[in-house]
C-alpha cells in the first residue's frame, strides 16, 4: 500500500498516471487508459516525483483516512 500518491505523465500514452510512492520509492502505477510499466522500469519512467505535498494517506495508529 502506498504512503502517498502522486498524478505522473504517463510515459505510453502521456495522460495523468496515479504513481503510489513508499518513501522516495514507486511502488504502483495505475493508468486510466490500462498502461503497464513493469516494476523495474519504474525508476526509469518516473526518476523523481512532482513538487507534491507529502501527506500521508492515513494515520498510521488507526489506519484511518487522513482528513
Amino acid at each position: 500500500m502506498s504512503e502517498r500518491v502522486t498524478w505522473e505523465t504517463c510515459p505510453h500514452c502521456r495522460q495523468a498516471a496515479a504513481v503510489g510512492w513508499v518513501g522516495d520509492d514507486k511502488v504502483e502505477f495505475h493508468c486510466p487508459a490500462g498502461c503497464r510499466i513493469p516494476e523495474s522500469g519504474m525508476a526509469c519512467a518516473f526518476p523523481v516525483a512532482t513538487q507534491a505535498p507529502r501527506r500521508k494517506m492515513f494515520d498510521d495508529e488507526s489506519r484511518h483516512s487522513v482528513r
